[in-house]
């Protein structure tokens, strides 16, 4: 028997070529079994890689630029998995929190035949 997580986080990470980095989280509605976590990992390059805007997920390059500047030449299009963390009972999301459909997030992940980077405003 599967059971589904409430109060699932998907945590990433961007890290450009200078190792500058800043960290993500997306708060699920909704569960998704271990079955399904393994399957969105699974369609990740390298199972930890993936470009943020092909599935729906805020990209994080932006939130670097201002300490930089702007876009740079150690900004590229991937991002890192972290992983999924399960919150307390009585964890509540603030507004700035992005908060996306645990399934939708699933569906966006199992429909990746291959990613492409060119999407990305940070392609090189």
């Amino acid at each position: 028997m599967t059971h589904k997580s409430p109060k699932l986080v998907f945590e990433y990470r961007y890290r450009d070529a200078a190792n500058y980095k800043i960290e993500g989280r997306v708060f699920l509605n909704g569960g998704l079994t271990i079955r399904q976590r393994n399957a969105i990992q699974t369609k990740m390059e390298s199972e930890e890689f993936f470009v943020a805007e092909q599935v729906g997920i805020p990209p994080l390059a932006e939130k670097l630029f201002e300490f930089g500047g702007g876009p740079t030449s150690e900004d590229h299009a991937w991002h890192e998995f972290d992983g999924f963390r399960t919150m307390s009972s009585d964890f509540q999301a603030t507004e700035r929190d992005i908060i996306m459909n645990a399934e939708k997030l699933f569906d966006a992940f199992n429909a990746v035949d291959s990613w492409k980077p060119e999407i990305s405003p940070n392609f090189v």
